[in-house]
């Protein structure tokens, strides 16, 4: 039984920690000058587990005020290749250190072989009281940069798992939501990110590879299907987060979301990695508490863009 839940668990965490779509987007001149890549199967996993679910599906954890949160995680490369991976992590939407190996650390670098697995243990200090949002991400081959304009799908480069974290009672912490009201839009798939050069109108164009010149004002857009639903926003740049004015949106109606950023590339003659994340219900429980799965009633994706590179 423990082998078939456990199993149950990694299905749910892919499907909902991870985009699976392809992009129906143009993308810079990627007909007229890059021919179609090969084809390769991709396969990872990101797991989180601890003694202290609420479930087996390990995405409510209760923890005592007293004491640190000690969870194991996995990286599962099922790949014919070995791939490097780059693990950050969240904490309220906030990029935080963990103890990693005896030490504090913002990122941890992993090079997982062929078939195969990693585990190991993360130390979150002493967490204050109420409700938090925690979220691992998982980026793989982080230091290799397009030398030309390519889409990569999300599911090939990024994984994230969340989870929800009560320490001691259960209060949900306030946070300031601005409205934005959703524009009409031929927006054909809901659970994708996409970052233009542009204020979009009616047709997208989403970034592959960008010149440093051209990154000072971008737009990360993504849809909202109804009114009054909440998001959260988080913009990394290479192995840091990136401060943004609005990382806590309520649309005010459905339709496209646009939020304007500025990465603030070094001025330097490095390619850097751009990475946009948006988290649907934030602070919002996955499970009740009888361990009911209320994701049918509540938006829970993790969505990502596809990779970029800024040269």
């Amino acid at each position: 039984m423990k082998k078939i839940a456990m199993m149950l668990f990694l299905i749910l965490s892919f499907v909902i920690g991870c985009s699976s779509i392809k992009s129906p987007f143009n993308f810079e001149k990627s007909k007229e000058t890059v021919a179609p890549p090969k084809k390769q199967m991709v396969s990872m996993r990101l797991a989180l587990t601890d003694d202290t679910a609420l479930t087996q599906k390990y995405y409510t954890f209760q923890i005592d005020p007293e004491a640190s949160f000690f969870p194991e995680l996995r990286v599962v490369n099922d790949s014919p290749d070995s791939n490097p991976f780059a693990l950050f992590f969240f904490l309220d939407y906030k990029q935080i250190p963990v103890t990693y190996e005896g030490q504090d650390t913002s990122v941890i670098n992993l090079q997982v072989a062929p078939r195969s697995e990693i585990k190991f243990h993360i130390t979150i200090p002493k967490l204050t009281v109420g409700r938090h949002d925690f979220i691992a991400l998982a980026v793989r081959k982080p230091q290799v940069h397009l030398k030309e304009p390519r889409f990569i799908a999300p599911e090939q480069m990024f994984m994230a798992r969340r989870i929800t974290l009560i320490v001691g009672s259960d209060v949900s912490p306030r946070k300031n939501f601005t409205d934005i009201k959703g524009t009409n839009s031929n927006w054909p798939i809901d659970s994708i990110v996409v970052v233009t050069k542009e204020h979009p109108k009616n047709t997208l164009e989403n970034i592959t590879l960008i010149k440093r010149d051209e990154s000072d004002k971008l737009w990360v857009n993504f849809l909202a299907k109804r009114p009054d639903q909440y998001f959260a926003v988080i913009l990394l740049l290479d192995n840091e987060q990136v401060a943004i004015q609005n990382p806590f949106i309520r649309s005010s109606a459905s339709g496209l979301i646009s939020l304007p950023i500025n990465p603030k590339v070094p001025q330097d003659n490095n390619s850097h990695e751009l990475i946009a994340m948006v988290i649907e219900s934030p602070f919002e429980r996955i499970e009740d508490e009888s361990g009911n799965f209320l994701i049918k009633s509540v938006p829970w994706l993790v969505r990502f863009t596809n990779k970029i590179t800024i040269q």
